[in-house]
């Protein structure tokens, strides 16, 4: 009775720490198991944000610091107008990095037809109307 335990409770932890090369992707493996593929995907979308998020908002505090401590001069002008093409370059990686990382998960978590899964809500219903206001 204890080995069928013990057996059990090894293979909960099997499928809870599923094997990838990644050491990443194991919490986020274990939240997908027990709370679905949609939580999964929305905590990955937010991890991924928020990580790649903090430099540019350290870069931003410095650039706001050195704008109040220096104000009467202009080059403070020419670091925002150079901070503000790193922010486009910069979202432009991230997006790249985040279809990429979608690929993986799609791989990682067999999600091959993920927004396909969505069923159709038919008591969302209603008339199509144009508002000439907008």
């Amino acid at each position: 009775m204890l080995q069928l335990q013990k057996t059990h409770l090894r293979s909960l932890i099997d499928v809870l720490t599923i094997s990838t090369d990644k050491a990443a992707f194991r919490p986020l493996n274990a939240i997908t198991i027990y709370m679905g593929s949609k939580v999964g995907w929305y905590i990955t979308f937010l991890y991924n944000l928020a990580g790649l998020s903090a430099f540019v908002a350290i870069l931003a505090l410095i650039l706001f610091v050195y704008r109040i401590y220096d104000a009467k001069n202009q080059a403070a002008s020419i670091w925002v107008t150079i901070y503000g093409c790193f922010v486009a370059i910069w979202s432009t990686y991230v997006l790249e990095k985040w279809k990429r990382r979608q690929q993986e998960m799609r791989i990682t978590w067999d999600l091959h037809h993920f927004e396909q899964q969505e069923r159709q809500r038919t008591e969302y219903t209603g008339d199509f109307i144009v508002d000439d206001n907008t």
